[in-house]
C-alpha cells in the first residue's frame, strides 16, 4: 500500500508522519475495539490514500478518516440507521455509514474503495455549489461547509455556518498530525560579538 500512496504523490516521511498520527488517533479512540486497531490503521491509511488521488488538499486530508471513526469504528460491515427503517433494516452501510440512495451512483457501500471515492468525490462536486452560496474567506471553511452540506439532509438557507459532526475529530487528527510534523527552525551560529 506504502508504494501506492507514494506514487499519488506523498514523499516517504509524509507517510510515516500519517501512519504515526493515524496510529496514535485510533489508538486513543476509546470506539475502537483492541482486536481491530490494526485493521482500523490499515483501513484509514486506505482512505488517505485515496483523499490524496483525488486531489484533497493537504490542510484538509483525513476528511474521510475522521468519518470513518465516527461513523462505523472503521468496520466496513457496520450497519446503522434502523430506526429509519420501516422493517428494522439498516439504512446505513459500510464504513462510512451510507445511505441506499448512493447505489445510483453505482456505489458499493461495503467497499471502503468505492465508499471513500463517493463520499471524497462528493464534497468536491458540492463544494462548487457551496462557493457560491456561502462566500467562504477562507478555503478551509469553504471545504468544511462543503462537507456539512455533503453528509446532511439539503436546508432550504443552507448549511453555511454549521460544521459536520465530524469535525472535532477531524481536528483533533489534524492536531496530532501537526504535533508530529518536525519543527524547522533555522539553525543560528552563536554570536559572540566582541565590542
Amino acid at each position: 500500500m506504502g508504494c501506492k500512496v507514494r506514487e499519488a504523490g506523498m514523499s516517504i516521511a509524509m507517510i510515516a508522519l500519517w501512519h504515526s498520527a493515524i496510529v496514535e488517533y485510533i489508538y486513543s479512540t476509546p470506539t475502537i475495539a483492541e482486536s481491530e486497531r490494526d485493521q482500523a490503521v490499515a483501513t484509514a491509511m486506505h482512505m488517505l490514500q485515496i483523499e490524496q488521488e483525488l486531489g484533497v488538499p493537504d490542510y484538509m486530508l483525513g476528511m474521510s478518516v475522521a468519518a470513518a471513526s465516527v461513523e462505523s469504528g472503521f468496520n466496513p460491515t457496520a450497519e446503522g440507521d434502523h430506526r429509519f427503517s420501516r422493517r428494522g433494516k439498516p439504512k446505513a452501510i459500510g464504513v462510512l455509514q451510507l445511505w441506499p440512495w448512493v447505489e445510483r451512483y453505482d456505489v458499493d457501500r461495503n467497499d471502503v474503495d468505492s465508499s471513500t471515492r463517493f463520499l471524497i468525490s462528493h464534497i468536491q462536486r458540492i463544494k462548487a455549489k457551496t462557493d457560491r452560496r456561502c462566500y467562504a474567506r477562507r478555503s478551509r471553511t469553504a471545504w468544511r461547509q462543503a462537507w456539512v452540506t455533503a453528509v446532511r439532509y439539503p436546508k432550504p438557507g443552507g448549511r453555511c455556518r454549521e460544521k459536520p459532526k465530524h469535525w472535532r475529530h477531524f481536528l483533533r487528527l489534524r492536531k496530532i498530525y501537526s504535533r508530529l510534523l518536525p519543527t524547522a527552525k533555522p539553525h543560528l551560529p552563536n554570536s559572540t560579538a566582541a565590542s
